[in-house]
């Protein structure tokens, strides 16, 4: 049965099916008051529990945490599930609805309508302390929430834990009934009991066409930024972030790995000769060379650490003087291609103390379905380069700014870098620059404005008046105009 309770969270009706065919006993409950129904009602599945129900499996009682079939379905606002499930006589007391609730969840706007001349509470919560108005969006129940509106239910009534009116539509992906929300004028940014507004908790749930949709609608995006890409949960949410220019440096490596095309696994599929040719980084001998390395193309596809490479052949930090190459890094940009591809250009592993620490100066293109080249380049035509911007611009990568080395650094005369990755022929190349520079800036944001490419935030190393180095947060907007490569400050 431990296959079966696994099956349901992971909500394969045809799959559960044949396995209640063959035996499996429908009515499971664990030590914990846990039903297969339960079970599935907890990961939102609606289709799930109406097939566990039609084949037996009870739909009534609680955990011992409270949960009970009918609550975690309001709460997702399955209401039509609801209705068939209060029909057959399920006891409808885990909801806590009053008759307007009930009403506005499972009936007619006629309905409502009686209900409310009545003498209806509009304000009387449920279980999930959540007004009419609330349920009435939760399920997407526009015009049922049009009527309590003119009835004077209150706009700004919150659920529990402050869930706000555009909040509800995102458990279900409700782009429709979010989009009447903001039709009717309601505010698409008002954050909830724990400070988090809609767009947040939509890349959380993996809400993609309220994501979408909400961002469309310029939802505020620059003061939730590190909220947002921690929040991340689904690789379209992902590709919407990359689609807009955004940061994906602080998203789960998995997901996006899943939205390029490769993912983490546990195994590395290299031997050991394989190993030790191919543990070291080393530059390419043309621009671009392309490198086929058996032991570099495994830790792509896995995305394993070096120390983890390392440890899979016994090979200690201390017995060699090289770090070992793997694709796990920070500072790598990532940028779409309009054919489906990604480009993934360079990053570091590790911070300078650890034996594995390395900036890289290599590229990996990628088809979006698995598939991958890994380019090299000679260091003096790319120098190592990490936590720079990447903007695609026809068919060129522009890349300005990195942290990288300190000799890099010095090389360059502490001005920001700019080079250009041929999307076609994957050939860099530097592009010389006029005007007033930003300097050696890193860890900034970049996107394309008409025919510049704009830059702000980030970290900038400014040269005091002894000559030394110092590291400060960039206060300014700077614009790279594309006709001539002149810098120009923005303040």
């Amino acid at each position: 049965m431990e296959s079966l309770s696994a099956l349901v969270r992971e909500g394969d009706p045809g799959e559960i099916g044949k396995r209640i065919a063959a035996g499996a006993n429908p009515g499971w409950r664990d030590e914990n008051g846990y039903t297969l129904a339960i079970l599935a009602a907890c990961a939102g599945r609606a289709d799930v529990v109406e097939l566990l129900w039609k084949h037996g499996a009870p739909v009534e009682g609680e955990s011992c945490y409270g949960e009970s079939v009918l609550s975690l379905l309001s709460n997702w606002g399955y209401f039509g599930l609801i209705g068939k499930l209060l029909d057959a006589g399920v006891d409808p007391a885990p909801l806590q609805w009053s008759p307007l609730h009930r009403a506005v969840a499972v009936g007619s706007l006629d309905d409502v309508r009686g209900v409310l001349d009545g003498g209806a509470d509009l304000e009387a919560g449920d279980r999930w302390e959540r007004s009419a108005l609330l349920v009435a969006l939760a399920g997407g129940e526009t015009a049922k929430a049009g009527l309590l509106l003119s009835r004077g239910a209150n706009r700004d009534a919150t659920g529990r834990c402050g869930k706000t009116v555009c909040h509800y539509p995102l458990a279900r992906d409700d782009a429709d009934t979010l989009r009447w929300l903001i039709g009717n004028g309601f505010d698409i940014d008002r954050e909830d009991g724990h400070g988090r507004p809609p767009l947040v908790d939509a890349a959380e749930d993996g809400a993609v066409e309220c994501f979408k949709l909400l961002a469309d609608s310029g939802a505020e995006w620059d003061a939730y930024r590190d909220e947002l890409e921690f929040a991340v949960g689904h690789p379209e949410i992902a590709r919407e972030f990359l689609m807009r220019g955004k940061a994906v440096g602080g998203i789960e490596d998995e997901i996006v790995r899943k939205m390029i095309g490769v993912r983490v696994v546990d195994e590395l599929p290299v031997s050991e000769r394989e190993y030790l040719d191919g543990r070291f980084r080393r530059f390419g001998k043309a621009n671009p060379e392309r490198m086929e390395v058996p032991f570099w193309n495994a830790m792509v596809r896995n995305g394993w650490d070096a120390y983890r490479a390392a440890q899979r052949f016994d090979d200690e930090s201390f017995e060699r003087d090289n770090p070992v190459w793997c694709h796990d890094r920070f500072g790598m940009s990532l940028t779409p291609l309009p054919d489906g591809r990604f480009v993934q250009i360079a990053g570091e592993h590790e911070d300078h103390y650890d034996p594995d620490f390395c900036i890289y100066n290599d590229v990996v293109v990628h088809d979006g379905m698995g598939g991958f080249e890994i380019l090299g380049y000679p260091k003096d035509v790319f120098p190592p380069t990490d936590f720079h911007s990447a903007t695609l611009v026809g068919g060129w990568i522009y890349l300005i700014g990195n942290l990288g080395y300190p000799e890099t650094r010095e090389a360059f005369g502490y001005q920001a870098p700019v080079f250009r990755f041929h999307v076609e022929t994957g050939r860099i190349e530097r592009v010389e620059t006029t005007g007033e520079a930003p300097g050696w800036i890193h860890r900034h944001q970049a996107g394309l404005e008409g025919n510049a490419i704009r830059i702000e935030g980030g970290k900038r190393f400014l040269i005091d008046g002894e000559g030394n180095p110092g590291i400060v947060d960039n206060a300014d907007a700077w614009a790279l105009e594309l006709d001539g490569f002149t810098w120009r400050r923005l303040g």
